[in-house]
């Protein structure tokens, strides 16, 4: 077992060029009937988010899971993610793990979504990967994931050098945690804030839901919706 700890970025490169090899052959199979089955993705998003899948019976300390690389806005690899599939099966590192780093400087998906950013002006920020890749999937490219409930300043200051407006589009969750994050995020850096080269606004459910589950229960139009009447709300 490894606790929350940073690997050699030899150890990352080697787990991940491993493990995208298993998620595509037989080693693979479970992992990548969840991925297209279960959650909705495409053959061609797997493979531009380069997940990848240790296997089951494989033995290593991450058997059992996802694998979900973290990249800076060039493409290098920062730091691995992991999520594993089967609840039934005991594991010392609980159903997620992460190497540690620091989730106020990064972004999820960010280097896929920079050309995006540019050609759209604005910037869907969402919380996780699940949820950056069902829209990216769906064609809404120009969406990033926090990886927590907190923008931070730094995290801020990288959208802005791609777009001039983000819509939040938070989970909603029964014990509240996406909304507060949401209005935690707008009362800093939304409408009467000084000095904010971006302007800030909101997409809120009705239901207890996210944006993954949103859009494979009613369909990316609809969340495309939300966001055009979030967007003409703010100019």
């Amino acid at each position: 077992m490894k606790a929350a700890t940073r690997l050699s970025e030899v150890e990352r490169e080697d787990i991940w060029r491993r493990s995208r090899r298993c998620l595509w052959d037989e080693r693979g199979e479970a992992a990548l009937k969840y991925l297209v089955k279960d959650r909705g993705l495409t053959h061609l998003t797997i493979r531009e988010f380069g997940l990848g899948y240790v296997p089951d019976r494989a033995r290593h300390w991450l058997a059992g899971r996802i694998i979900f690389p973290l990249r800076s806005p060039s493409g290098k690899l920062i730091s691995l993610l992991t999520r594993r599939i089967r609840l039934s099966s005991a594991s010392p590192l609980g159903q997620f793990w992460h190497e540690s780093y620091d989730k106020d400087l990064h972004l999820y998906g960010l280097d896929l979504a920079k050309p995006y950013l540019r050609r759209k002006n604005f910037c869907v920020l969402v919380e996780g990967q699940f949820d950056v890749m069902q829209l990216y999937d769906k064609g809404v490219r120009n969406v990033v994931g926090l990886l927590s409930t907190n923008l931070s300043e730094i995290q801020y200051i990288k959208i802005s050098r791609y777009c001039e407006m983000i819509v939040l589009v938070l989970d909603k969750d029964q014990n509240g945690a996406g909304q507060k994050a949401g209005h935690k995020i707008l009362k800093t850096y939304g409408p009467g804030t000084v000095n904010r080269a971006v302007t800030i606004g909101r997409v809120t459910f009705e239901e207890f839901t996210d944006p993954d589950q949103f859009v494979r229960d009613h369909g990316i139009n609809s969340l495309k919706e939300l966001i055009r009447l979030e967007r003409e709300s703010l100019g």
